[in-house]
């Protein structure tokens, strides 16, 4: 994230309100479906959901889309957390 890639979080609106990682972008499936992510197809992404099973679907979808620079968060927001990572909650 650090060098421009995007985070997108693509659990549900209510799980992403709750807590989700500083600076992702709330993007649930029915976005990534209707292909209204709101990305450049070349834009290197990064995929999270809690524990990393839903995001590699939704990253394997995006590919599928033609993005281009997709990659899954393996152990998704569950090893974010436990590694310290920073966290937001949405008001």
């Amino acid at each position: 994230m650090k060098h421009g890639a995007k985070l997108i979080d693509v659990r549900s609106t209510r799980e992403f309100r709750a807590l989700h990682p500083k600076g992702s972008l709330s993007v649930p499936p029915e976005l990534i479906k209707q292909d209204r992510v709101g990305l450049e197809r070349d834009t290197e992404i990064l995929v999270i959901c809690m524990s990393g099973r839903r995001s590699l679907r939704q990253a394997r979808k995006l590919t599928g889309l033609g993005y281009t620079n997709v990659a899954n968060v393996a152990g998704g927001f569950n090893y974010w957390a436990k590694f310290g990572l920073p966290v937001k909650r949405s008001r």
